[in-house]
């Protein structure tokens, strides 16, 4: 066993009748293989529940898994998860405490000199390392074989949940942003809409006012990105992944 693989996430184009999806996906940086218990989380669990760019950030929390179980465990941690085992107390504990002192590590580099860090990120990492715990410790959920007794699985996951509680909690409070007025969202609609007539109507062929804020060939794009966030509430990452096939 290494000391500490390296690993990468890449993004894995997924062919099907009904179009293409890109998948960003966890390998080794040396063998280019994927870890198996990684893989089966993202085709199938997280590549549902959010977007391609969160599932990113999650696989590289991920790694950070599959880095301490390289130092610590003694077991390659697909194998240990897929044969049913679970993690001890005393492995949680030492996994929490790994994962705090690599992010804690991470952010002193990116910092000024004398700069103190926050661990602000803390929580964004362990939150994927405990819930891939958790979703792998049921073999029938992980494509695995074997059964677990419920209240001994129900314990477990309550147990990863105490002993993870101080990473993934929220550091510092978060502002919601202000909302426009009424005022401020009709200057904004006016600004980056085409001209309209007298009765609120599109004139064509399509233009743009002087004061438009975006380069002439980004104007229409830009509009209908716009009205997408404005009328569904779409975020930036779902509008960006919106193509129109050709």
């Amino acid at each position: 066993m290494p000391d500490r693989r390296r690993f990468r996430v890449v993004p894995v184009r997924l062919e099907s009748p009904s179009g293409s999806e890109v998948l960003p996906t966890l390998i080794d940086a040396d063998t280019w293989l994927p870890p198996s218990m990684a893989l089966r989380w993202v085709m199938r669990s997280r590549r549902w529940e959010c977007m391609p760019s969160t599932l990113s950030g999650n696989l590289r929390a991920v790694a950070l898994l599959y880095q301490w179980a390289d130092l610590s465990l003694g077991h390659d941690l697909d194998a240990f998860l897929d044969e049913g085992a679970l993690l001890t107390g005393a492995q949680i504990d030492s996994l929490v405490v790994y994962l705090r002192t690599r992010v804690a590590q991470e952010e002193i580099a990116r910092l000024p000199p004398r700069s103190v860090s926050t661990l602000g990120t803390l929580g964004v990492v362990a939150r994927p390392v405990r819930n891939l715990l958790k979703w792998a410790a049921d073999p029938q959920t992980r494509g695995g074989a074997g059964y677990i007794d419920p209240v001994e699985l129900s314990g477990y996951r309550r147990r990863l949940d105490t002993l993870f509680a101080p990473a993934v909690v929220r550091h510092g409070q978060t502002q919601r942003i202000r909302p426009l007025s009424e005022v401020e969202d009709q200057r904004l609609r006016e600004l980056v809409s085409p001209i309209a007539d007298a009765e609120g109507h599109g004139l064509f062929p399509l233009r743009f006012r002087r004061d438009n804020p975006f380069v002439p060939r980004n104007r229409l794009r830009n509009w209908l990105m716009y009205q997408i966030a404005r009328e569904l509430g779409f975020r930036r990452s779902e509008i960006l992944a919106i193509w129109i096939r050709h």
